[in-house]
């Protein structure tokens, strides 16, 4: 569970976090108030999109490419490095 951006309660769980976008804010359990994510979250999407660009250039190598790219962006996002920020 994760702190919320106004009151500081938890009410937020890792699996929510994790699916949170710029547009998708999180109301939390305790005070009812919208919790989201910077719109800088949105880099973490780079490694992925540009493995599924590898995937379309070079279709028979690029498994290892996207499986990486893939990789990073959940990756970065499941560390949950990207802070919550009042929406």
């Amino acid at each position: 569970m994760y702190g919320c951006a106004h009151c500081g309660q938890l009410g937020i769980s890792q699996l929510r976090k994790m699916l949170m976008g710029p547009a998708l804010p999180h109301t939390c359990r305790n005070c009812g108030k919208k919790t989201g994510v910077p719109y800088s979250s949105l880099l973490n999407l780079i490694p992925g999109v540009a493995g599924i660009a590898s995937m379309m250039i070079w279709p028979g190598a690029s498994w290892t490419l996207f499986a990486t790219g893939f990789g990073l962006a959940i990756g970065t996002a499941g560390l949950m490095r990207v802070p919550l920020v009042k929406r």
